[in-house]
This record gives C-alpha cells, structure tokens and sequence, in this order.
C-alpha cells in the first residue's frame, strides 16, 4: 500500500508538471500572437497617418480637341488627321524620323526642314554673287572700262554700292521666301517643310504661315506635344494623332551622358563629360 501510495504521488506530480509546462507554452504562444498583433495593429495606425498627397491632372482642353482618339478609327476615312510624333529625346526618334522620309519617302516636319531651306539659300545667293560679279567684269572688259582711271576711293566706294544692292535683292527675296511654306527636298531624297516645329519659335511661325491648313506635311516629329497640339493643329479640319517612342529613363540618361562626350555640334555638350 505504500508503494502504491507513492507511484501515485509521483504520477501526479509528474502530471501536474507536464500540465504546468503546457500550460506555460500556451501562454507564451498567446503573448506572441498578443505582441504580434500589437506591432501589426501600429504599423497600420503608422501607415493610416501618413497621408498621401492626391492631384487630379486635366488634360488641356486643345490636347482633347486637337488630338483624335485611336479608337476613332472612322474618322481617317472621311478626313486627313495628321499623324504627330511626341520625340521623347534619346528614346530611337532619329531613327523613325529617318524611316519615314527614306523607306515611306513621307514628307515630315521637324528641325530639317528649316536647315535644309537655309543652305540651299545661302547656296542660291553664293551663286548669284558669283555670277554677277563674273558679269561685270565681263562687261567692264567688253566695253573697255578700266578701273585703274578711276581714283581708289571711287572704286571701293562703287564696289561697296554694287554689294550692298546685291545684298537688298537678295535679302528680300529670301524674306520672301521664308514667309512661304513649301517642301524642300535634301540631297538624299528626303522631303520635308520648311519650317522647325522642335522649338517655341519654330512653332508659333509655322503657325502663323498657317501650317495646318497647308497639308503639306505628311507627319510632324516634335518633342513640344503641347505647344505643336495648340498651335500647328486645329479641332475643325485639321486634327492629329499622337503616337511615341518611350524608353527607360535610366537608359535615357546613359545614353545622353556618352551622346554629350562627342556632340560638339550640341549647345549642351560639355567637355567634362568626355574626360
């Protein structure tokens, strides 16, 4: 009887051990959940007081009017939208513009235009120069004119009174010439309109040469979406369609950053970039 009195006092001790230790275990394990949800409970109350700041942008109201939606695909069959291209910068643009003029031999406006129609002027006035002062002296030697009767100071002030009257034709004839919008075609073939739709100025003077109802460009190529959708487009008969070219703008910084190291030619380039 005593030793069975004292198995089950063991037994029982041993019990309430193991009751003891599960319970403690319980316990924990709640404290755990309990702090958990409490660190939870505080990073969503940090969360839901940290408020972010909300803007609604409109689009302005001629980029609404003036640009036709892709969806609207009717609309090409009974008018001529212009198709424009947003040249984000460093993102292949070169390389559309020049597809379009070489493969599709379209008629586009952008920078080159106005580039093109300068030197073929310049080319034009060198020539005409030359030829009228080739002129007269042709004439001087046939009517037997000799310069060296007159005093120096007579000729040079004649010369001087011959260019100058040389200068006003041509002068003129070249503002005359650059208040009209016609296609001018580069030595490769390429066509484009005379104008420069990459710059605020360019824009707002193929606006007043009234270049949309021109027709006389088949695709526009600038990175002023804005100003070009405001100014070179109109919501009655003359509207556009946007498409573009986009690029990782990490990729565009690297690719700007060696692009710099070699473009002499750029107002940005800097010397520094290259070293």
């Amino acid at each position: 009887l005593v030793a069975a009195a004292l198995l089950c006092a063991v037994t029982l001790q041993l019990s309430c051990k193991r009751g003891g230790s599960i319970v403690i275990q319980k316990r924990d394990q709640e404290d755990a959940i309990a702090s958990g949800s409490v660190r939870r409970r505080r990073l969503l109350g940090l969360n839901m007081g940290i408020e972010l700041e909300r803007k609604t942008y409109k689009l302005p109201y001629y980029l609404e009017q003036n640009l036709v939606n892709w969806d609207n695909l009717e609309r090409s069959v009974e008018t001529r939208d212009t198709p424009i291209f947003w040249h984000v910068l460093k993102s292949g643009g070169s390389a559309i513009k020049l597809m379009y003029a070489t493969c599709y031999q379209l008629v586009g406006a952008s920078e080159s235009g106005e580039w093109i129609d300068r030197q073929q002027q310049e080319s034009a006035l060198a020539r005409q120069q030359g030829q009228d002062s080739g002129g007269e002296r042709q004439r001087r030697r046939l009517e037997g004119e000799d310069n060296n009767e007159v005093s120096p100071m007579e000729w040079v002030q004649k010369a001087i009174i011959e260019q100058w009257q040389v200068w006003d034709e041509s002068a003129e004839t070249q503002d005359n010439q650059q208040q009209q919008l016609r296609v001018v075609v580069a030595e490769d073939g390429r066509k484009y309109v005379n104008v420069d739709v990459t710059t605020m100025e360019g824009i707002a003077r193929a606006s007043r040469l009234n270049f949309a109802s021109s027709g006389l460009a088949d695709v526009i190529f600038t990175p002023l979406l804005r100003e070009s959708a405001e100014l070179l487009l109109d919501a009655d008969n003359h509207k556009g369609r946007m498409f573009a070219v986009f690029r990782s703008p990490v990729d565009r910084i690297v690719s700007l950053f060696y692009y710099l190291q070699q473009a002499t030619w750029e107002p940005t380039y800097n010397e520094e970039y290259s070293s």
